[in-house]
């Protein structure tokens, strides 16, 4: 599920800049700029949640092989 997120916040950055690069207005450009910038930050915080998802399930792994 988390994957599909990831996935999902991607397209709609590359969605954006597109967008924002086809737009001819300052403003609307400004409001593409602002969803930019949330969507970068939500990627990161999804990369983080995977990251740990990662490290927990490798740890989880790891631990029933030593057992």
């Amino acid at each position: 599920m988390l994957e599909i997120r990831l996935n999902n916040c991607k397209k709609a950055i590359e969605v954006c800049e597109a967008n924002q690069k086809a737009t001819n207005s300052p403003s609307v450009w400004q409001s593409y700029e602002e969803e930019l910038i949330l969507l970068r930050k939500q990627l990161g915080e999804l990369e983080c949640q995977m990251d740990k998802t990662w490290d927990s399930s490798q740890e989880t792994w790891t631990e029933t092989k030593l057992k």
